[in-house]
């Protein structure tokens, strides 16, 4: 199997990702005396790594390296499979197969990839070569190969497999992979929980964020932006969380903590689980591949965070909950979950050059026909406080209470059995040079600033990095002039902007 791409391999970039995908999985450090010897490729000239050096993981993944031809800064990487004289328990493992090996010199010499794989006692003829093609063929996805994406296909294939054994039972947090690379975000200071901004370096992403407390009591809004989500550079994680309720501040920052590395591990495992999914055709469904396999991980993430709400013994979600709208940029594409009321409205030129904006999402209150029916066919109701006219909320069959004025929440377990629900809207949209910046704020924003407002208060700040703290204070004057009476509600924004300009630094705003 023969695929060429047009493209450049830095010698750096694919000893970077074989590092990275041996130790996802537990493998010794490539940077360890043991592998110092396969290093050397960094220095020039062949090197072979011997039979009994060869890295074992806990898994029984067992890889065999071998780097040739230092040219022009390419390399050439191959894990052949195990001979079939070895021992049986060698045979029956998961092997991989990677060999880069550089063409005549050229502005941007291509790659021929050979790219074969799977012998293993778990996985069938058909699922072997169905898996092979799928994997090929992405990895010409957007015209290039991507190291950190074939790495995360590989964790979620071995997962899948370990699944397949009994071996493995997730947890919402993510597997001991996961949480190392979260672990790694933290200490590179690539995890952004309060107000302040991100300059991505060599990105495109800068961020703003920026969060304000109202006059209820605690601040109940958290929200988090994660840069190289997962490790890989083309991806940026932005979330922004409304709590409400009595624990509300404490559900907020339980879903902020568990859902981006949820969602990576469910990620990991969608994409091995498609590539094994007999019925999945690639022709077909190609331009809808990561769409899907995002929807899908979204929707298994939401219901494995409200479960952990609902199992947790230091956290009271009966009468608490929270919404989450959560966004990932991959390379040009942006994919939005939402649940609960809070907004993504996108800022975009027009035809005419004017600066418009674009809802990217649905505010899921009890309102909506659709929410309003599921809620009453399972035995809830709806209706409006005599002193609220216009503002539905969500009622038990027999009580008054919760009286919630969002449909889809996590944690509200009272009311979880009559309509609630935590089930994610997840979307799509493909950035182009007109797309500018994308908005997510909490309703402390859209309660008083229109979508229109919002777009011209952010494209008018001269320093982006203040873009969001000068919609919040907007928000702020405009419940005192509009609502007088009522209390402030908290109000959060994050700003993400999607094309480069003059950056400042990144800066922290403390409240």
């Amino acid at each position: 199997m023969v695929l060429s791409l047009g493209m450049s391999l830095d010698r750096r970039e694919v000893w970077s990702g074989l590092r990275h995908c041996l130790m996802a999985r537990g493998l010794p450090d490539p940077d360890s005396p043991r592998l110092l010897e396969g290093k050397q490729l960094l220095k020039g000239g062949p090197t072979r790594l011997r039979h009994e050096e060869r890295p074992t993981s806990p898994l029984g993944v067992h890889f065999s390296t071998l780097i040739k031809k230092v040219h022009n800064g390419l390399r050439s990487i191959s894990l052949p499979p195990i001979s079939p004289n070895l021992r049986s328990n060698r045979r029956n493992s998961v092997i991989l197969r990677l060999t880069a090996d550089s063409l005549p010199p050229a502005p941007r010499p291509p790659c021929v990839i050979d790219y074969s794989c799977l012998v293993s006692e778990s996985v069938e003829e058909n699922e072997r070569k169905l898996w092979v093609s799928a994997i090929e063929a992405r990895l010409g996805v957007d015209g290039g190969l991507d190291m950190g994406h074939f790495s995360s296909m590989f964790n979620g294939l071995a997962r899948s497999l370990l699944i397949k054994k009994g071996r493995y039972s997730g947890k919402c947090s993510g597997d001991e992979a996961v949480e190392a690379i979260v672990k790694e975000a933290k200490k590179n200071d690539l995890i952004l929980q309060s107000s302040g901004s991100v300059n991505a370096n060599g990105s495109d992403n800068f961020a703003s964020v920026f969060s304000k407390k109202g006059e209820k009591g605690v601040n109940q809004d958290c929200f988090i932006v994660w840069e190289e989500f997962g490790g890989q550079e083309d991806m940026m994680f932005c979330g922004i969380f409304d709590g409400h309720g009595p624990w509300g501040h404490y559900v907020a920052k339980r879903v902020r903590k568990t859902m981006p590395s949820s969602l990576l591990s469910n990620w990991q495992e969608t994409l091995a689980e498609a590539s094994l999914d007999l019925d999945f055709d690639l022709e077909t469904d190609k331009k809808l591949h990561k769409f899907n396999i995002w929807k899908r991980s979204y929707i298994r993430t939401c219901a494995a965070v409200d479960h952990d709400l609902g199992q947790h013994r230091k956290i009271d979600s009966f009468c608490s909950g929270t919404t989450a709208l959560t966004i990932v940029r991959q390379g040009e594409l942006i994919f939005i979950s939402n649940v609960g009321d809070s907004r993504a409205v996108l800022g975009t030129t027009s035809d005419d050059g004017s600066l418009v904006p674009i809802q990217l999402t649905i505010d899921f209150k009890p309102n909506l026909p659709q929410e309003a029916e599921r809620i009453i066919q399972c035995n809830g109701r709806v209706f409006c406080l005599p002193d609220e006219p216009g503002v539905q909320r969500v009622w038990r069959p027999e009580e008054e209470s919760p009286g919630l004025a969002m449909s889809r929440a996590f944690g509200d377990y009272s009311v979880k059995d009559f309509g609630l629900i935590s089930v994610p809207e997840v979307t799509q949209r493909h950035i182009t040079n007109k797309d500018q910046f994308v908005v997510l704020a909490t309703d402390g924003v859209w309660d008083v600033i229109s979508n229109e407002e919002a777009v011209e208060i952010v494209s008018s700040t001269p320093d982006r990095a203040k873009a969001a703290k000068r919609l919040v204070e907007n928000a702020a004057r405009a419940w005192r002039r509009k609502r007088r009476g009522i209390a402030m509600d908290d109000i959060s924004a994050i700003c993400l902007f999607f094309h480069t300009s003059p950056l400042s630094p990144r800066q922290n705003f403390t409240l």
